[in-house]
């Protein structure tokens, strides 16, 4: 009976994971305007699965998150958010650290580009209005993405550090 406990934890800690971040996505319903902050916490638990079981938890974690909460949140800017960056780059920047400093960088640079696309086509395909009524937005929004890329990806490894040194041991006899 204790080993079939040992191979449902990985699911059940799956699960209420999700579901919490799914919890916070509906945030966003109360705090419009904290869309990206909101779809950045809820990359939090992505990165516990991601430490405590791997990739394949992780993204079946990021593809519950990402489905739920499409389908839930009434506004669909922080589930956009997650789904085209917040929610995957935890596991794509695991895979990248793993690589030399070259591809290391290329892979980065891949997925700040990709984000920035992906996230600016669909911002055009729902808010078409913002980008024809202010001209700027094409200027200010580009660069304004690559600090605020770069502030996240130093604040993932410290929060991803952290967890490892100083949570994780006093949470593993739980887990």
């Amino acid at each position: 009976m204790k080993n079939r406990s040992k191979k449902q934890k990985p699911y059940a800690l799956t699960a209420l994971l999700s579901a919490l971040s799914c919890a916070i996505m509906l945030a966003t319903y109360f705090f419009d305007t904290a869309s990206l902050s909101v779809a950045a916490i809820s990359a939090v638990s992505v990165i516990i699965i991601l430490a405590e079981y791997g990739n394949v938890f992780a993204l079946s974690s990021y593809f519950i998150i990402s489905i739920i909460s499409l389908i839930l949140c009434p506004i669909k800017s922080a589930p956009i958010a997650f789904a085209v960056f917040f929610g995957l780059y935890p596991i794509i920047k695991r895979f990248e650290e793993t690589r030399k400093k070259l591809w290391h960088v290329i892979l980065k640079c891949a997925a700040f580009a990709i984000a920035v696309s992906a996230y600016a086509l669909s911002a055009m395909l729902f808010f078409p209005e913002e980008f024809t009524e202010q001209p700027i937005y094409y200027y200010v929004f580009v660069p304004l993405c690559a600090v605020a890329f770069i502030l996240y990806d130093k604040c993932l490894t410290l929060l991803m550090r952290a967890y490892a040194v100083k949570l994780r041991p006093k949470i593993a006899q739980y887990l």
